[in-house]
Order: C-alpha cells, then sequence, then structure tokens
C-alpha cells in the first residue's frame, strides 16, 4: 500500500529589499500516523511571487542556495513524540525544531531565544549589494511567543552571501 504524505508550511524567508520571492519550508508527513516523512520530513521552495501574485508559482532552490544559503541540515528525528530539528545551513547557530501541536491540530516551528518562539517568517535585511556579494547585516525572527502575544527577534549577523 502506497503511504500518502502531505505538505504543511511551516514559515517563509523573505528578503524585500531584492524582491517579493520567498523560500518556504514546508514539513511533510503523514496525515494518519502523524508521522514524518522518513527521508524527505522537511522541503524548501520558492514561491515566486514577482511572476505571480497568487503565489502558485513556485522554483525549486539552486544547488548553490540549497548548499550555501537556504538550504537544510538535519539533526536525527524523534518519532515519539514526532519532532525534527533542523538548521538553515546559513544559520547554522540557530536551531529549528518542528512539533505538532495537538491543541491547534497543525504543525509549528519554533526557535528559543530567551523563551520560546513560534516561528512564522524570518526577514533578512540586506545592505551594500555590490554585484553579486550582499552583506546581510541582521535577521529579523517573527512569531509568537507562549501566549500567542507577537514577538521578534533580530539576529545580528553582518555576512556576505547569507540568504541572498
Amino acid at each position: 500500500m502506497q503511504v500518502k504524505y502531505e505538505s504543511q508550511v511551516l514559515f517563509y524567508v523573505e528578503r524585500p529589499s531584492i524582491n517579493k520571492n520567498s523560500a518556504y519550508y514546508s514539513v511533510v508527513w503523514n496525515k494518519l500516523t502523524g508521522e514524518l516523512h522518513p527521508t524527505n520530513p522537511i522541503t524548501v521552495h520558492w514561491v515566486m511571487w514577482e511572476k505571480d501574485a497568487t503565489g502558485n508559482t513556485t522554483e525549486s532552490l539552486t544547488r548553490l542556495e540549497e548548499a550555501y544559503v537556504y538550504g537544510i541540515r538535519l539533526e536525527v528525528q524523534n518519532t515519539t513524540p514526532p519532532r525534527q530539528t533542523f538548521h538553515i545551513v546559513s544559520m547554522s547557530g540557530n536551531p529549528i525544531t518542528v512539533f505538532f501541536s495537538p491543541t491547534h491540530q497543525v504543525w509549528k516551528a519554533g526557535m528559543t531565544f530567551q523563551f520560546p518562539l513560534s516561528l512564522h517568517h524570518i526577514s533578512a535585511t540586506i545592505k551594500n549589494r555590490i554585484g553579486i556579494v550582499p552583506t546581510v547585516t541582521d535577521l529579523v525572527v517573527h512569531g509568537f511567543n507562549n501566549r500567542g502575544e507577537e514577538v521578534s527577534r533580530v539576529i545580528t549577523v553582518n555576512r556576505s552571501l547569507l540568504l541572498v
């Protein structure tokens, strides 16, 4: 019997100073069993807002984007309860944990600063764009705390080729 997996968007990374296109991160899971996909539990793709305002036009990451910028590195997956921790390759010091929220019946992505944050999106501030090597000065992580209040945290980076 073929196992059917579904995809649910977790969060996105935007670069408003470059264009409207965003990288979307999704969890892939079996809705009947609650299990994550065994080999590809997290996927990343572009939503090409510049080409199509409906958000229906998507593209895969290039090899360069996957290897150095938007791709992911998975850590060991926990099965009970289902959880997956991963890093965006260009943000390796900031692990993201994906978990199922039984209260809301959806998957969520979380990061921990001084407190846990349910991730909504990340905005990259890009400055000094000279040629193809821009510098990201900071990342603003937007999400919600345990009380459901909107919060954001700034990660200062000042690195080239980060989230471009």
